[in-house]
């Protein structure tokens, strides 16, 4: 058996060996090529799927609202028109937001920047006594 013909044997053998899971390197490679595909696509997804969050205005500034969250570092939200408010259940902009206003923040990553989709804000209505 010539050189040659011995090198393209041990490729053959090579590529026959079998991995634990019963497949050969090259179907083993393969598959985990295919996994870290699918797991990039998910991270991909996940990161364009609407989040919350709750926190306080820190600040307001045309492009963007800085909120505050306990124990966590602010969010710098990018604001654009599309961006809507809602006040006690009234629609709203951006110019009627106020410093220290609570606000549930809906919001999706684009390119890697927090993007504010909602922000609602519900006054808290102080309850009734009961009269006696």
């Amino acid at each position: 058996m010539s050189a040659a013909q011995q090198q393209q044997e041990q490729r053959l053998r090579e590529t026959r060996v079998q991995t634990q899971q019963g497949e050969t390197v090259a179907e083993k490679f393969k598959r985990l090529e295919a996994e870290k595909q699918e797991k990039a696509a998910a991270e991909k997804e996940a990161g364009e799927q609407e989040q919350n969050i709750t926190g306080r205005v820190a600040e307001i500034r045309k492009d963007e609202v800085i909120v505050s969250r306990p124990g966590q570092p602010p969010l710098r939200l990018h604001v654009n028109p599309e961006t809507t408010v809602n006040i006690n259940g009234q629609r709203k902009s951006t110019n009627d937001l106020r410093n220290n206003m609570e606000v549930t923040v809906t919001y999706k990553m684009v390119n890697d920047q927090p993007v504010a989709i909602r922000f609602e804000h519900k006054m808290e209505q102080k309850k009734d006594q009961p009269r006696m």
